[in-house]
C-alpha cells in the first residue's frame, strides 16, 4: 500500500510541476526567441549601418580636401586658352611684360586656395616645355625643376605618360627649404589630375595634401574600438589611416579581393575583423573600415549575454515556484492521507497547520477533511470506549458472584449471629456495614454521587478494616466545606484506601496512618489519600505507573487499575491520577478531576 501510495504522489508531483511549468516556459521561451532575433535582426544590421554611414562620413571630408584640385581642373579646361599661352611662356627664355602678366594672373589663381586652405601643402601646374619650368603654389613666378627640392613628382608623371590614368593618387614625402635654407621632409598625398588642352597638349596639376590633416580628419570620426579607416589609392595601397601603424592592415587588405562596395567577415589570429569597403568615384579610391567584430558586437553581445541571463533566471525562477507549489500541493495531500491512515489504524488525529494561515484554500481542504475525519476517529473511539467499559462492568459483576445473593446471604448470617450471641456484636457490625456497602454499589444509580454519601460508606468499608487488621491504622478526614456541594465518581476512596492498607500498612503493628484530604481548585476537585506506609522504590514504582495505563488487568493493584479507567471514561483527558512514593516513607494517590 505505502510503494502504491508513493508512486502516486511522485506521479501527481510530476503532472503537477509540468502543468505549472509548461504555461510559465512558454511565453518566456518566445519572448526570448522574439529578443534574440530582434537584437541579431535589427540592432546588428543598424551596427552595420552606422559603420557605413561612419565610412561614408569620412569619404565625404577627404573628397572635401581634395575638392580644389576639381575646381582647379574646372578652371583650366575652361581657360583652355590662357593655358595654351602658359605654354608658349613656360617655353620662353625671356617672357616679355605682357606675359610675365598673364603669368602673374594665372599664378594667383594657382596661390588662392593653396594660401586660404591650411590643408593644402602645394599646387603644382605642369605643361610639357624646353626649360623643365612649372608653377608651384609655394614659390613666385616660373620654376626649374632642376633647382627645386621636390622632383619625385616628375618622376611620377613621366612613369605615367602614357598612361590611360586621368586621376591618381600617391602617398609621399617631400623636402622643403625652411629657415637658413634647411630641408627638411613633409609627408603629403599627392593627387595627380591629367587636364587636356585644345591643341591636343596636356597639363597636369599635382595637389599635396599634408597627410597629418587626413589623419586628424579620420581619427577624429567616433570610431567603435580599435577600429582602423584606411584611405587605398587605385594600386589599393594604403594612402591615409586613422592609426600610425597600418602593415598588419596592409597585409589583411592585401589578402582580400574587394569589390566596388562590401562587407566581409575575416578570421585572423586576433579573432574575426569586420571589413567594410566605400569605392569613391571621382578618385578611384576606396575607404575602408577594419574594425573588430568584438568591438563592433560588444553591445550586442551584450544584449545577449543580459537576454540569455535574464532567461536563466526566469527559467529557474518558473523551476522554483512550480517546484514550491507542487510540494505545497503534495504536502498538503499527504497530510489528507495520513490522517485516513491514521483513522484507519485508530490511531491519535492531529491535523497539520503548517502555513495554512497563508493558503485558505488547502486551510478550507484540510480542516473539512480533518472534521469528517475527526468525527469519524471520535465515533470509532467512543464505540471502542463503551466497549472497554461493558467489558470492565462485565468482568467486575463476573468477580462479584451474584452479589445480589450474597448481600441476601449476609443479611440471614447476620441475623444468625444475633441470634447466636443473643446480642450486637463485632461481628454483627462488620456484616452490616458489608450490607450497607453492597446496597450502596447496586442499588444507587448513576456513577456520580454527592461527596458526603460516599464519604459515609467509604466510613462503613473503613471501620471493617479496622476491626479486620484490629485497628493498626487510623483514618483521618482533612475536607474543605465548599467540596461537599460537589459530585464525584462513587466508589472512589476504597479501592485507594485499600491499596493503602494491603500494600502500604497490613505488615506493621500499630501507628499506620491514612489521611485523607479534599480541596477545591479554581475548575477541579484534587483528591489526595496520603499513607505512612512501606512506600516504593523508583523501579517499584515505574512499574505500578506502566500498570495503570496498559489495557491488560492484572490481579495486582487491581482497585488502582479499575480506578484509574473508570476516571478516564467518566472525565476523559480532564481526569487525572498520580502516584508518589518513597520506600520506607509511604505513598500518595492525588485525583484530579472537574468540579460537577
Amino acid at each position: 500500500m505505502t510503494n502504491t501510495l508513493d508512486k502516486l504522489f511522485r506521479r501527481f508531483f510530476l503532472k503537477n510541476l509540468l502543468s505549472i511549468l509548461a504555461p510559465m516556459m512558454v511565453p518566456i521561451l518566445i519572448l526570448g526567441i522574439s529578443s534574440y532575433f530582434i537584437i541579431q535582426h535589427y540592432i546588428v544590421a543598424d551596427l552595420q549601418k552606422k559603420n557605413t554611414a561612419l565610412l561614408e562620413q569620412s569619404k565625404e571630408n577627404i573628397e572635401l580636401l581634395f575638392q580644389e584640385q576639381d575646381t582647379l581642373n574646372l578652371t583650366i579646361v575652361a581657360s583652355a586658352f590662357q593655358f595654351t599661352e602658359l605654354q608658349k611662356i613656360l617655353n620662353t627664355e625671356f617672357p616679355n611684360r605682357v606675359q610675365l602678366r598673364d603669368l602673374a594672373n594665372l599664378k594667383n589663381f594657382i596661390d588662392s586656395p593653396a594660401i586660404g586652405k591650411p590643408f593644402i601643402d602645394s599646387i603644382y601646374v605642369y605643361l610639357d616645355n624646353n626649360f623643365d619650368r612649372f608653377l608651384s603654389s609655394t614659390d613666385g613666378g616660373m620654376v626649374t625643376i632642376s633647382t627645386y627640392p621636390d622632383t619625385v613628382w616628375l618622376n611620377e608623371l613621366n612613369s605615367n605618360e602614357n598612361s590611360e590614368k586621368v586621376v591618381w593618387t600617391k602617398r609621399r614625402t617631400i623636402l622643403k627649404e625652411g629657415l637658413n635654407d634647411q630641408i627638411y621632409q613633409e609627408k603629403v598625398i599627392s593627387l595627380f589630375r591629367r587636364v587636356p588642352l585644345d591643341n591636343n597638349q596636356e597639363s597636369f596639376v599635382v595637389l599635396n595634401i599634408k597627410e597629418s590633416y587626413l589623419t586628424k580628419s579620420l581619427s577624429q570620426l567616433e570610431t567603435f574600438k580599435d577600429q582602423q579607416i584606411l584611405l587605398l589609392n587605385e594600386a589599393n595601397e594604403v594612402v591615409a589611416s586613422n592609426y600610425s601603424n597600418t602593415k598588419e592592415a596592409e597585409t589583411l587588405v592585401a589578402q582580400l579581393n574587394l569589390t566596388y562596395s562590401d562587407t566581409n567577415t575575416v578570421s585572423t589570429e586576433n579573432g574575426n575583423i569586420v571589413v567594410t569597403n566605400q569605392y569613391a568615384d571621382n578618385y578611384n579610391w576606396s575607404f575602408i573600415s577594419l574594425v573588430p567584430e568584438d568591438s563592433l558586437y560588444k553591445l550586442t553581445n551584450q544584449l545577449k549575454n543580459l537576454t540569455l541571463a535574464m532567461l536563466l533566471l526566469s527559467f529557474l525562477f518558473s523551476v522554483w515556484y512550480a517546484y514550491y507549489h507542487t510540494k505545497k500541493a503534495a504536502n498538503h495531500l499527504r497530510a489528507i492521507t495520513d490522517l485516513l491512515s491514521a483513522t484507519r489504524r485508530q490511531d491519535q488525529i492531529t491535523t497539520r497547520n503548517e502555513n495554512t494561515e497563508n493558503d485558505i484554500y488547502h486551510y478550507i481542504t484540510e480542516r473539512l477533511v480533518g472534521t469528517f475525519i475527526k468525527q469519524d476517529y471520535l465515533q470509532m473511539k467512543v464505540s471502542r470506549n463503551e466497549y472497554q467499559a461493558q467489558a470492565a462492568e462485565f468482568k467486575a459483576l463476573q468477580s462479584q458472584l451474584n452479589p445480589h445473593f450474597l448481600y441476601n446471604t449476609l443479611e440471614t448470617i447476620n441475623w444468625r449471629a444475633t441470634t447466636l450471641t443473643r446480642g450486637h456484636s463485632s461481628l454483627n457490625e462488620m456484616v452490616e456495614n458489608l450490607s450497607d456497602i453492597l446496597r450502596y454499589s447496586l442499588d444507587e444509580p448513576g456513577n456520580l454521587v454527592p461527596l458526603n454519601k460516599e464519604k459515609l460508606y467509604t466510613d462503613n468499608y473503613i471501620n471493617i478494616q479496622q476491626i479486620r487488621y484490629r485497628d493498626i491504622f487510623e483514618v483521618t478526614w482533612s475536607i474543605e466545606p465548599l467540596a461537599y456541594q460537589y459530585l464525584i465518581l462513587k466508589l472512589l476512596f476504597q479501592p485507594l484506601i485499600e491499596n493503602s492498607i494491603y500494600h502500604g500498612l497490613s505488615r506493621t503493628e500499630t501507628g499506620g496512618k491514612i489521611k485523607i484530604k479534599i480541596t477545591v481548585h479554581t475548575k477541579t476537585l484534587r483528591i489526595a489519600v496520603i499513607d505512612n506506609g512501606k512506600g516504593m522504590n523508583k523501579q517499584q514504582l515505574r512499574e505500578l505507573q506502566v500498570r495503570l495505563k496498559s489495557d491488560n488487568i492484572s490481579d495486582r493493584h487491581i482497585g488502582l487499575s479499575n480506578t484509574f479507567k473508570r476516571i478516564q471514561l467518566v472525565y476523559g483527558k480532564e481526569g487525572k491520577m498520580q502516584i508518589k512514593s518513597k520506600k520506607g516513607f509511604g505513598t500518595i494517590n492525588v485525583i484530579e478531576i472537574p468540579i460537577q
